[in-house]
């Protein structure tokens, strides 16, 4: 399967546009592809980013680095997220729509972050998610599985239990966060069937690992 997603982030005297490829196998193997074009006080410059995962390591990021040959593996396990801050969130179901043909719950999620008492930053998420987005099995219980541990970073601990209570499952649609000096939004725009040659989903040959770089 591949799905494409176009992202856009506008704020003052900056902007981001980019496409974000995602490539799935049947067995869940996965490649995504960034590219990205950042314009910051008229200074533009561009940034592309490769990564791979394979279904039978589904904490693990394989980074692909294709001008210097290399590549560092990235386990959300063993990162250190906690840096004090305290994030409260108001989670509320706006309704149902189609979007690309596919059925999709809305939900809206208000966030507020603290560090030690003191406000830091506050911020409205708009998300769209779909069940009937066509994904492998494998996939699906790993997104089932992920969502608790993905959504604590930026969400309140109990976000993921309220979005799946209202039916606001399985793959994003669309993501529109709306801060206070930016706003930026995601959307699926192509869902296709695809024959995917498995080497796409492997370290190419040649490539060394660059281990200071691991996480």
């Amino acid at each position: 399967m591949y799905y494409e997603y176009t992202i856009t982030t506008t704020g003052k005297s900056m902007s981001i546009n980019g496409i974000r490829k995602l490539f799935i196998s049947s067995a869940g193997d996965f490649r995504t592809e960034m590219d990205m074009t950042m314009n910051f006080n008229g200074h533009q410059t561009t940034n592309n980013m490769i990564s791979i995962g394979h279904a039978d390591k589904p904490e693990e990021s394989i980074i692909l680095d294709d001008e210097a040959k290399t590549y560092s593996v990235l386990n959300v396990n063993k990162l250190n997220l906690n840096n004090g801050t305290k994030t409260q969130s108001t989670v509320t179901k706006i309704g149902e729509e189609n979007i690309m043909g596919f059925q999709s719950v809305h939900a809206r999620i208000f966030n507020t972050t603290t560090n030690s008492g003191m406000l830091i930053t506050t911020d409205t998420m708009e998300i769209w998610k779909s069940s009937e987005i066509p994904l492998p099995d494998k996939v699906k219980e790993w997104i089932d599985h992920s969502d608790s541990k993905s959504m604590s970073v930026a969400f309140a601990p109990d976000v993921a239990p309220q979005l799946k209570q209202m039916g606001c499952v399985g793959m994003f649609v669309k993501i529109i966060v709306k801060g206070k000096n930016s706003s930026t939004n995601w959307e699926l725009t192509k869902v296709e069937h695809k024959d995917l040659p498995a080497s796409i989903f492997q370290i190419p040959a040649g490539y060394t690992e660059d281990k200071s770089a691991n996480f």
